[in-house]
């Protein structure tokens, strides 16, 4: 009988294995000597992230709150989400390493709940990891993608409609924790306050909201443009929220320029606010010459620019206040037969100032001439340079004639006389009348020129003169050593004098010396600062 031989065969099996699992060994402890002989041999291999095409599909309910007027509001007054509409989500990606921004799917009818006050969002996300927070930003495109508010779109794209501010520019925002596979559901916060404009004329007689194609809003950092087409008001505008600020608004019909600022605002953001402002419409001096008739400034006007070659003729309207705002019209370059003041007030007028002035008359005239028995009142915060033609006062009258009152409480002013013209007061004269002269605010320097006076007249026959301690500084030049420095240049007239009060202090009704006895408003410069 034959044996098998299968026992021999596995016997021979398992020889070659221990061969193999020794020649094993022996090399598994080759390479731990090898790795064990010196620090320098090892090499370490980065492991390299982990790479996944994990692309999900995440919804979130959010809500608007509720605020009066945050959002832009609908036909109803209630804000609402609207069909088409997006949000952007910014998250962190691939265990927080990355920042990423999504834009969600448009909203459609079902996905707008609660009256519209709530929406839910689909977002696409890329590797999306949740172990951080996650900000939302309303609607997308107030979303940049370097995760920044978008606000050059507020800036350079309204159009002063309702719907445009819901669907573009009305930014909300908010952040929250995702801790888990749904996306935080959250109330937004509205970032903008909201301006419902109303633009009236200077006198608010007349709406001339209808009118406006383009008003521009600037509170010193931000400037906000709106381009319209004429149509029933309210504007409504968006913009970021001030605090005590100066807002400046210019806004024109297409021909008509109007410009108001205001002072002081708060515009807080998650708020609406219904505004009227009265606009002063602007006129330029621009391209204008003494060829030109007079051009006579209504009141509430603001007047800005350069005539053509400095020169036009300028009157001020009976009763108004205008504003003086970077002007320059410099008279002095007309020839005799054409030459005319500076600018001519009708009657009682009002000027404020604004930005740098100046502002020089023609031969014999003033550089801003006041009538008999009218009163000028000079204030605000800009300047002013003002210069007589040859005769006449730098404010106040023309060659050989009177003036009436002059009043300053604000600005920095410098009034110069032409020859035999005093600064503030009476042209020369052979025996003129001047009203009161009253400063009670601003800086002024005020010269005479050759035997007149800085403040008061030559020959002249003046009612008071009232410095008060309200005043930053006032300088008074002597026109020569024949005169003083405020009064009159004939030392020896006997005519009317008013009282001379400076800081409370009244001088004699002479107008040359003080209770003392000394020639106080002789010397040149006179310098009176509280």
């Amino acid at each position: 009988m034959k044996r098998s031989n299968e026992p021999t065969k596995t016997k021979k099996a398992m020889k070659t294995m221990k061969y193999f699992l020794s020649m094993a060994a022996l090399a598994l402890v080759g390479a731990m000597t090898v790795s064990c002989s010196s620090d320098d041999n090892i090499i370490d291999q980065p492991q390299q992230p982990e790479t996944k095409n994990n692309v999900v599909t995440l919804t979130t309910t959010v809500s608007l709150d509720g605020g009066d007027a945050t959002r832009a509001l609908s036909s109803t007054g209630v804000k609402t989400f609207a069909v088409g509409e997006t949000m952007a989500i910014y998250y962190w990606k691939n265990k927080g390493n990355d920042h990423e921004k999504a834009v969600s799917a448009p909203l459609t009818a079902g996905d707008i709940t609660n009256g519209g006050k709530s929406a839910t969002f689909t977002f696409t996300l890329d590797n999306p990891y949740k172990d951080m927070s996650v900000s939302y930003v309303y609607p997308a495109a107030m979303a940049n993608a370097d995760f920044t508010p978008n606000y050059d779109a507020l800036y350079n794209n309204q159009d002063g409609t309702l719907a445009t501010l819901a669907s573009n520019f009305d930014f909300c925002t908010k952040s929250g924790a995702w801790n888990g596979d749904a996306l935080p559901s959250l109330t937004l916060e509205n970032q903008l306050a909201i301006l419902a404009l109303t633009l009236k004329n200077s006198t608010g007689s007349c709406d001339i909201t209808s009118t406006i194609t383009g008003v521009t809003l600037s509170d010193g950092t931000n400037s906000y443009a709106v381009n319209r087409s004429a149509a029933a008001g309210p504007i409504y505008v968006a913009i970021r929220p001030t605090s005590s600020a100066t807002i400046d608004v210019t806004a024109t019909d297409g021909t008509n320029e109007y410009r108001k600022t205001l002072s002081g605002k708060t515009y807080a953001a998650n708020n609406g606010y219904n505004v009227t402002w009265k606009m002063s419409p602007i006129i330029s001096l621009s391209g204008r010459t003494y060829l030109d008739d007079e051009l006579v400034i209504a009141d509430g006007y603001i007047v800005t620019g350069h005539a053509t070659a400095y020169s036009c003729k300028v009157a001020v309207a009976d009763g108004a206040t205008v504003t003086l705002r970077d002007v320059e019209n410099d008279n002095g370059n007309l020839v005799p037969g054409s030459a005319c003041p500076g600018i001519r007030c009708i009657g009682d007028a009002t000027i404020i100032l604004e930005g740098d002035n100046t502002v020089k008359g023609g031969s014999t005239y003033a550089g801003i001439y006041v009538p008999e028995g009218k009163t000028l009142t000079i204030r605000g915060t800009g300047s002013l340079t003002v210069t007589g033609g040859s005769g006449g006062a730098g404010i106040g009258g023309n060659s050989e004639g009177n003036c009436g009152s002059i009043v300053i409480s604000g600005g920095t002013i410098t009034a110069t006389g032409g020859s035999h013209g005093a600064g503030i007061g009476l042209g020369y004269s052979s025996e003129g009348n001047c009203g009161d002269i009253t400063i009670s605010g601003g800086t002024v320097t005020a010269t005479g020129c050759d035997e007149a006076p800085g403040i008061g007249g030559p020959n002249a026959y003046f009612q008071n003169i009232t410095i008060t301690n309200g005043v930053t500084k006032v300088t008074v030049y002597k026109g020569s050593s024949s005169t003083y420095s405020i009064g009159t240049s004939e030392i020896d007239d006997e005519g009317y004098y008013g009282a001379i009060t400076i800081g409370g202090t009244e001088y004699f009704n002479d107008g040359y010396f003080d209770n003392d006895g000394n020639s106080y408003l002789q010397t040149s410069p006179l310098i009176y600062q509280p």
